[in-house]
Formats: structure tokens, C-alpha cells, sequence
């Protein structure tokens, strides 16, 4: 490949690579099985990542020095009795509960509060309610649910059990309808168990999406087997690396988040082999040796693979600056897997290149056209000569339709990217799951009966010196709450609950007091998190309304920790993906030794990023009119689009600044934007196909992700890398390079006979 830059030190570090180059052709036969080794040896001798250490779980995603978890110690301390739940007893008949199964509810709890029950000792205490006679807050039916809410004491580890014992001893009987369980505890212990049910099916569909596509596109037996060959390797080295950096680096790797990491690792390897494998079979066809063809092509290629590893890992890397503890423990995890994938790219692909040569193709055999002189400059010529992709990169380089391809397709993403206007962003704890999981029943069964915010109200504590005795201020405030949008119910000091006194919501010192505001939608969700929201910006002006001005006021439950994610996600998507973008402007910037062109390529990211967020809202909100993003979904999307997109970015407009050394701006455009499009369609149309195999996961969030990073792959494959890029650079001109000289020195072009 000829020199890309006249620079007096390119030709040095190409010196250096080539030496890395013979280097490892010339250990071939022992790198391969090191590899597979080191592969073997991780894999029996270090223990794998396990459920127990890395699935973190909702409480995890914000800090234990949260204001709502501070504000639900600070009130058990106060009131001696906690009041809020994560586990939820809810019994549903359509046609009416019978009293006696309601008495038996009620009675049920009661004893356990006073004389606990034999075998229910993890059981700390438990809290009835009923719609009997409708007269309970944000009751929907009259008589046909009840709840029981169950409290757990610190450390208990048979939760589960004893839930299922208490529900099968007290609740089930006859006439007693629907009895299930839910709330954030069992909805994400149910996640673990979709995830761990649709891992192997993901991993293997993903497996199956590469070797069909890999194997179609060289028209090869064995490319697509050192590609699958090479990510299980990075794969199992990689697991077991991981859970050595949770052990002793305390790095958490969320076991919710597995599926994603194997088809991110997977992705990886596909692409960095298929640079590999296009580089190879194109020596080839140039007319080179086996030997020299591998030396050529690693020699082209290694930098790029090296540069965009590195723009990967940083991307994932930047996720540690998020300000939520999940996203900051996970950024180091992903960056170590990235590591290791490029580490195993950038030897063992050209050792097996090395070992097989012109056989890797079989059964097609890659040689040099009749008649073409050898020369990689005239392969490049002949590409964007002839064929299909040779055909549309002459097109897009012609002014005029340069300015209009430009236009439409700038016009396309804006219009996909308007969607985003829809978009709204949840935690989605338990409708994150499909509807016929035992939780998820459970919750639409007591929403029926309640409001769907009755699983997990909200609990507010207000601290004033003896406030207890301003009964009527109090109960002037519970009312003004009840009346605020979005809230379906408040329970307060004027509340009497069946078998409880007051003692649940007035400090046995008299200095503080609380209440429960239920809203009127899912408490994870996000329109519970604008109703919280809502009711937060206002409480100033309730509290002086109701003639409470001074009282100190804390938040503590389920939608004030989901507000705090949301809000959190949202900067967190604005400051990572500015960062993210920043990187990899800066990373273009040094490789291109240009300012002009990274701009224009950072911000064809940017646009993909908005344009399949966008077509995922319109998806999942207007068509399926299913629940917003899930917090991480947009977060992780945006900062994995940008990243892939980076590696597009360098396989592309590095061949094109190659090419100007021997062609004219124009025709060097065309020429490598048809030479590289095979790799970048190819390697693009795998990691596509790998990413929509999350859909296979039975969650909201990753069929929602999977979406995401399908359409985003797609449109940065075969619009933005095919149509776009060439028509900006064609309409920058020499421009695209300032402030370096490397465009002004490309060949004139020939004057038009």
C-alpha cells in the first residue's frame, strides 16, 4: 500500500508495523495455539463471572448516599417502622373478594406483627389494605383487591421462600382469586432470570448471524471460522478477566448487562477480522504472494484496527464520567473487553492469514483479473470503475448530485432525529417485563383494583420542632397534595389503616411526619417521574399554603430514586455524548492530520445517533404505543453508534488520504470509497445482525436497544459511509484537509479529452 502521507515520520512508523508485520507471520504456528492456550487455561482455571458478584441490581444504579435512600434511613430511625416495601402480596377477583378472605388478610398480618408466624421469621412485618367499599385512596373497584405489603429483616437471604410460604398459608383458598407477587425486588429478580433464559439463545443466533454473513460475503468456509474462532477466544479471556476486576479491581460488570457484552465483543472481533480478511483477499487480487499479501495487508490495516480499538474503548471508557454509580462501574469493564478483542485482533487473525494464505477463501480462490497489471493504485482504479458500489461512489462525486445526495440524505436523518420529540425516559422496573411474567400480573391485577402507583408510593417526610401538633395544617397539607396532578391518593397522619395507628405516620417525638402520595402511573415509569417531578417543584408552595413554611421536606421511595436516574441519564447523555464525540474528533484529527474533515465526520455521527433514537421512539411509542426508553438504552446506544462509527470513519477517509498520493481528489474519493466499502458493508451488516439478536431477550429495553442499534449500524453503513462522507468531501474539496497540505499535493486531474 503506498504511503498515505509524505510526512518524514509516517514512513518510520510503517517501517515499524511492517517489522510487527513479519514478525508475526514468522511466529505463526505459535501464536495461534498460545492463544487458544491462554484461551483453555482461562477458561478452567479462572472462575467465570457469576450472578452472585456482578448482578447489581435497581439499588445499585444511583448512590447509597442518594437523598431518597438518606431520607428512608433517616425516617426508620424517626418512626421506628419502615413504610416502604420492595415486595408486594396482591389478591384480585373480578367478581368481589369475599369478607372472610379480606378478614383473613388482615388477620393474617396483624398476628404477624404482634406474634410472628412460625417459619416466617425473614418476615419483619407486613402491612394489609383493601378497596373495600372504595373508601381507600385511588381505590378503582369497590371490594375486589387487597394488598399486603411484606417487610424484610436486614440480611434475610430466603426472601423468595418465605413470600411464597406466606402466600400460599394466608392468601390462597377458595374464592380468593388471583394471588400473585410483585414490586422491584421479585420484577428484578425476574429479569435475571429472562436474561439468564435467552443468553444462550442470543449467543447463538449472533454466532450464527456471522458465520452466514461472513461466509456470503468472501464466499468462504473458513473466514467466517477465524472470525468465530478469534471472538471466542477474546471472549473467554475476556470473562474471566472481568471477573478478576470485580474481585479485585471492585469494577462492576451487571449481570442484567451480559447479553450485551457478548454480542458487543462478538461485534468487535467481526469487524477488526473482516478489516483483516478484505485487506488479505485484496493483496490478492492484486496479484501478490500469500506471504507478501499478509505482510501488505497487515502492514495497511494494523493501524487502523489499533486507532479504532482505541477510539472503542475510550467511547466506553468515557462512560465512568456518567454521574450514576452503574454507568461509572461499568465504562472500565466494557473498556477491558474492548482491549483484550484488539489484543487477539491485531495477532491472531494474521498468524491464521499467515498459516492458510490463499486457502482462507476457500472455496473461492481471490486472483488477480486477466490483464491488470500488479499494483494496489490500479485495483483501487479498477474498483471504483466497475461494479455496483463503483458505480454509486462515481455518481455521488459528480457536484450535483453530490449537493443533492448531501441534502436528502442530511434531510432523512433530521426527520428520523424529530422523533426524538416523543421520546420519554423510564426505569421501567416491572414493565421492562413481558406481561405474562408472574410480576408483571401481579401489578396489573392490583392496578385494576388501584392505582398503578399504590405498589411503591412515595414517602414524604417533613422535620419541623413538634409539627405533630399542627393536626389541622397537616391535614390541610395531605389534602392540598391529593389535589396535585398526577396524584391519585395521599395517606397521612389523617389516615386510619386497618390494624395500624398512627404511629405509621407521626414520630413517636412528635418532630416529624409523613405521608404517602400515590401516583397515578407506574411508579418507575416515566410518567410517574414527571408526576414526582411535579408535585416536588410545588411542595414549596403547599407547605406556605398550609401554614407549614419552615418544615424540612425529604423524598424517599422507588419514583424518587427513578427521577433521580432519569434526570441523571439525561446529563448524563448530553456530557458523555459530547465527550464521547470530542474524543473521537480528536482521535480523526491526529490520524487525518486534518480539523475540516473530523468536524464533518463527527457530526455524521451525531446525526446517526439522533436518527435511530428517533426511529426507535416512533417504533416503540407511536406504533407499539409500549412505555418509553429504558434508562440505559438511549446512554448506552449513543456512546456505542458514535464509537462503531469512528471505526468507519478511519477505514474510509484513510484510504481515501492514501489515495490522493496517486490520484486526483475526485477519483482518489471514488476509488477508495469503492474499495473500502466492501469491508465496511460487510463488517457493518454483522455487527447490524449481532446487535438485533438482543431482540431475542424477552425485555422492553433490549428489544428497545436492539432496535436502536440496528437502524443506527445500518444508516451508518450504507448512507452515511456510502453516500454522504464521499458527497461532503467531494463538495469540501481540497477544504477537507486544512490545515495540513496533504489534499492540496493530490494529483491534478486529466484534462477532459
Amino acid at each position: 500500500m503506498a504511503s498515505p502521507s509524505p510526512s518524514p515520520d509516517r514512513p518510520r512508523r510503517r517501517a515499524g508495523i511492517g517489522r510487527y508485520a513479519r514478525v508475526t507471520v514468522a511466529l505463526r504456528f505459535a501464536i495461534v495455539p498460545a492463544w487458544i492456550l491462554i484461551a483453555l487455561w482461562a477458561f478452567y482455571r479462572l472462575p467465570p463471572l457469576s450472578p452472585t458478584t456482578t448482578r447489581t441490581g435497581f439499588a445499585s444504579v444511583v448512590s447509597t448516599r442518594a437523598a431518597p435512600i438518606r431520607t428512608e434511613i433517616r425516617a426508620v430511625h424517626e418512626f421506628g417502622v419502615p413504610l416502604l416495601a420492595q415486595t408486594v402480596l396482591v389478591q384480585h377477583r373480578a367478581a368481589g373478594l369475599p369478607t372472610s378472605v379480606q378478614d383473613r388478610t388482615v388477620t393474617a398480618a396483624i398476628n404477624l406483627d404482634r406474634h410472628g408466624l412460625p417459619g416466617l421469621h425473614a418476615i419483619a412485618a407486613a402491612v394489609p389494605i383493601t378497596n373495600a367499599l372504595g373508601a381507600f385512596p385511588t381505590s378503582r373497584q369497590k371490594g375486589t383487591t387487597a394488598l399486603t405489603y411484606l417487610f424484610f429483616r436486614p440480611g434475610a437471604t430466603n426472601v423468595a421462600a418465605a413470600t411464597s410460604t406466606y402466600a400460599k398459608r394466608y392468601l390462597s383458598g377458595p374464592r380468593s382469586g388471583y394471588a400473585g407477587v410483585t414490586g422491584p425486588l421479585v420484577a428484578e429478580n425476574q429479569q435475571g432470570i429472562q436474561i439468564s433464559k435467552s443468553l444462550p439463545i442470543v449467543e447463538i443466533a449472533a454466532i450464527v448471524i456471522v458465520v452466514v454473513l461472513v461466509g456470503l460475503a468472501f464466499r468462504s468456509l473458513l473466514a467466517p471460522a477465524i472470525t468465530i474462532v478469534s471472538a471466542g477466544i477474546a471472549y473467554f479471556i475476556s470473562e474471566r478477566v472481568l471477573e478478576q476486576a470485580v474481585l479485585h479491581l471492585h469494577i462492576a460488570v451487571p449481570g442484567e448487562l451480559d447479553p450485551v457484552i457478548v454480542v458487543l465483543l462478538l461485534g468487535i472481533m467481526t469487524d477488526y477480522a473482516v478489516f483483516f480478511l478484505a485487506g488479505f483477499r485484496d493483496e490478492l487480487k492484486a496479484g501478490s504472494s500469500s506471504r507478501e499479501g499478509v505482510l501488505r495487508s497487515v502492514t495497511g490495516v494494523w493501524t487502523i484496527v489499533v486507532t479504532a480499538g482505541f477510539t472503542v474503548a475510550a467511547g466506553v471508557a468515557v462512560i465512568q464520567t456518567a454521574g450514576l454509580p452503574l454507568f461509572s462501574q461499568l465504562g472500565p469493564g466494557l473498556a477491558i473487553t474492548v482491549a483484550i478483542s484488539v489484543l487477539v485482533s491485531v495477532t491472531f487473525v494474521p498468524a491464521c492469514l499467515g498459516i492458510f494464505g490463499r486457502a482462507t477463501y476457500w472455496p473461492a480462490r481471490p486472483a488477480p483479473k486477466e490483464g491488470t497489471p500488479p499494483g494496489r493504485r490500479r485495483v483501487a482504479a479498477l474498483a471504483a470503475a466497475t461494479g455496483l458500489r463503483g458505480a454509486i461512489t462515481r455518481t455521488v462525486v459528480r457536484r450535483p448530485v453530490a449537493v443533492l445526495a448531501l441534502g436528502l440524505g442530511v434531510a432523512g436523518l433530521l426527520a428520523g432525529a424529530s422523533q426524538l420529540s416523543n421520546a420519554n425516559i423510564g426505569v421501567n422496573v416491572v414493565a421492562d417485563l413481558p406481561s405474562s411474567t408472574p410480576p408483571a400480573r401481579a401489578q396489573a391485577a392490583a392496578s385494576k383494583g388501584f392505582a398503578p402507583g399504590i405498589l411503591a408510593p412515595t414517602e414524604v417526610v417533613l422535620d419541623a420542632p413538634g409539627v405533630a401538633r399542627r393536626e389541622g395544617a397537616l391535614t390541610h397539607l395531605q389534602d392540598l397534595m391529593s389535589k396535585q396532578p398526577g396524584v391519585a391518593g395521599v395517606l397521612g397522619p389523617a389516615t386510619r389503616l386497618e390494624g395500624k395507628g398512627q404511629g405509621l405516620f407521626v414520630a413517636p417525638n412528635g418532630n416529624a411526619v409523613r405521608y404517602l402520595a400515590i401516583f397515578s402511573h407506574d411508579p418507575t415509569g416515566a410518567q410517574a417521574v414527571q408526576e414526582f417531578d411535579s408535585l416536588r417543584t410545588a411542595m414549596p408552595g403547599l407547605l406556605r399554603r398550609a401554614g407549614l413554611p419552615r418544615a424540612r421536606v425529604g423524598y424517599a421511595g422507588d419514583t424518587p430514586l427513578s427521577s433521580l436516574v432519569v434526570n441523571g441519564s439525561r446529563t448524563a447523555l448530553v456530557q458523555v455524548g459530547l465527550l464521547t464525540l470530542a474524543i473521537d474528533f480528536a482521535i480523526l484529527a491526529l490520524f487525518l492530520r486534518s480539523l475540516v474533515a473530523p468536524l464533518v465526520l463527527v457530526a455524521a455521527s451525531a446525526l446517526v445517533v439522533a436518527a435511530s433514537l428517533g426511529i426507535t421512539t416512533w417504533v416503540f411509542v407511536d406504533v407499539l404505543h409500549t412505555v418509553g426508553f429504558t434508562f440505559y438504552v438511549p446512554f448506552a446506544a449513543e456512546v456505542l453508534l458514535i464509537s462503531f462509527g469512528s471505526d468507519y470513519n478511519l477505514f474510509l477517509v484513510g484510504r481515501i488520504w492514501e489515495e490522493v498520493a496517486e490520484l486526483p481528489l475526485r477519483q482518489a474519493i471514488s476509488a477508495a470509497t469503492a474499495e473500502a466499502s466492501f469491508a465496511i458493508n460487510t463488517a457493518g451488516t454483522a455487527l447490524a445482525g449481532t446487535f438485533a439478536m438482543l431482540a431475542l431477550v424477552t425485555l422492553g429495553s433490549f428489544r428497545q436497544f436492539a432496535l436502536a442499534m440496528f437502524a443506527g449500524l445500518l444508516i451508518d453503513t450504507f448512507v452515511v459511509r456510502t453516500v454522504l462522507v464521499p458527497s461532503s468531501l467531494t463538495l469540501l474539496g481540497r477544504l477537507a484537509g486544512w490545515p495540513s497540505r496533504r489534499l492540496a499535493r493530490a494529483q491534478p486531474s486529466p484534462a477532459r479529452p
